[in-house]
């Protein structure tokens, strides 16, 4: 994967990342409505002991997160504290820019293009400017040339502690997929939780009351017992060291993570990376 130097510490000039394309990793698909893909042992190992090593502690600048019965605390690309982080860091400046690379992006969105044609046929497609991009494309390559030229790429350190949680939702409706990268730490025990929750929504969902009192397509507090009664776990991801999962968003990818249960100390460690319709073309 690379070179290491003196200090133990891996060469982030001389890293290949190749590896990491979507297209040469093993991987499996989960048996639910929407399309929801795991990769084990995602990256080279050393490469991966290496942004473990390096991943954000409790002394950079965290966001609180609270919105409605979701807590997390998180570090957005979208705001000043990402990039003092990979100043900091050559083997996550080396990943970002890898991953946010066109080579990339490029390979994610040829991996779900048979997915999102899919989601045309079956009506799942949430977003009108996505199903027009998908129905517009004159074969697949003209579809992924027109994806790579409106997506845009968000990142994200986020960690969840003891009693943070992630109720059920869809995710926004300008995101077309979603990776998370699972980093716990060294101590996590399977006990703890972490796991995400993927839904089997079953026919007819439009019309229940959680689907229709959602904000954000979240399924608003009132509602949300109703829809963990209602609505059985399909698959639940691993949340296991270097494992990836992988859904490409639809009308129906409820998800969400039950209350981080341990001691204080604990954190759920997940890198999240989307891609989404630009601003101006939402």
């Amino acid at each position: 994967m690379g070179r290491v130097l003196e200090d133990g510490k891996l060469d982030a000039e001389f890293v290949d990342w190749s590896s990491t394309l979507l297209s040469t990793r093993p991987h499996h698909k989960a048996d639910l409505p929407f399309a929801l893909f795991e990769f084990p042992n995602f990256i080279d190992d050393t490469a991966y002991e290496a942004l473990v090593s390096e991943y954000p502690s409790a002394e950079h600048a965290w966001l609180e997160k609270h919105y409605r019965l979701d807590t997390k605390i998180d570090i957005s690309s979208n705001g000043p504290n990402f990039e003092p982080i990979l100043d900091r860091s050559p083997i996550w400046r080396s990943f970002v820019d890898h991953v946010c690379s066109e080579t990339f992006r490029r390979d994610v969105m040829t991996f779900c293009w048979p997915v999102l044609q899919d989601y045309a046929a079956r009506d799942l497609i949430a977003n009108d400017r996505v199903l027009e991009v998908v129905q517009g494309a004159s074969n697949a390559q003209d579809g992924i040339d027109r994806f790579v030229d409106v997506l845009e790429t968000n990142l994200n350190f986020s960690i969840m502690r003891p009693g943070d949680l992630n109720a059920p939702h869809s995710d926004s409706m300008p995101k077309v997929v979603a990776l998370l990268f699972y980093m716990p730490t060294p101590d996590w025990r399977a006990e703890y939780g972490g796991r995400t929750m993927f839904y089997r929504v079953p026919e007819g969902y439009q019309s229940r009351p959680w689907h229709r009192e959602t904000v954000g397509n979240r399924v608003m507090e009132p509602f949300v017992q109703a829809f963990v009664k209602e609505v059985p776990i399909g698959h639940a991801a691993a949340f296991e060291r270097n494992h990836l999962a992988m859904f490409v968003k639809s009308k129906n990818s409820f998800h969400a993570v039950a209350p981080i249960r341990g001691p204080q100390g604990v954190e759920r460690r997940t890198f999240l990376y989307t891609l989404k319709l630009r601003d101006s073309l939402t």
